[in-house]
């Protein structure tokens, strides 16, 4: 979910991380007061057919209900814009060539976790690595299986 006023990209799954870090805040406090847990912290990417984006320092707190996505430092470590209208919400490059465009059918502006044919959806990529860690180290031939 692409949200304006979050603090940091917050993710409910560290599998989404290419790297792991000890995480610099020990909870966060969500719309209704509550603090949930940090576990960890760590770089990501989104992929989409045509571009990568890096979202550095995510937060995971497992307790998320929603994966969320902040505008002001992807906006500023990727380089890109981001504009919304009523029915959905496009990445643009500097020269203002859309990069990603995404629907959105209800009141929140939501990235796609599904990737098909198509350049609209996107995909949060979880690299061969961090399966081989997950698994308890299994062999090339196994992870070929996942992907």
């Amino acid at each position: 979910v692409m949200d304006s006023g979050a603090s940091r990209h917050m993710s409910s799954s560290d599998g989404i991380l290419t790297s792991r870090l000890l995480p610099t805040h020990s909870a966060i406090t969500v719309g209704n007061g509550q603090s949930i847990p940090v576990s960890c912290r760590g770089n990501s990417i989104l992929s989409t057919s045509g571009s990568t984006f890096h979202l550095n320092n995510v937060l995971v707190a497992p307790s998320l209900v929603h994966n969320l996505f902040f505008v002001r430092p992807f906006t500023r470590d990727n380089h890109y814009s981001i504009e919304f209208d009523a029915l959905s919400f496009s990445f643009k490059d500097i020269r203002r060539h859309v990069m990603l465009h995404c629907n959105s059918n209800d009141d929140l502006y939501t990235i796609p976790s599904t990737n098909t044919s198509t350049s609209q959806e996107a995909l949060l990529v979880v690299p061969s690595t961090v399966w081989h860690h997950c698994l308890s180290h299994p062999s090339d031939a196994a992870l070929d299986i996942l992907q």
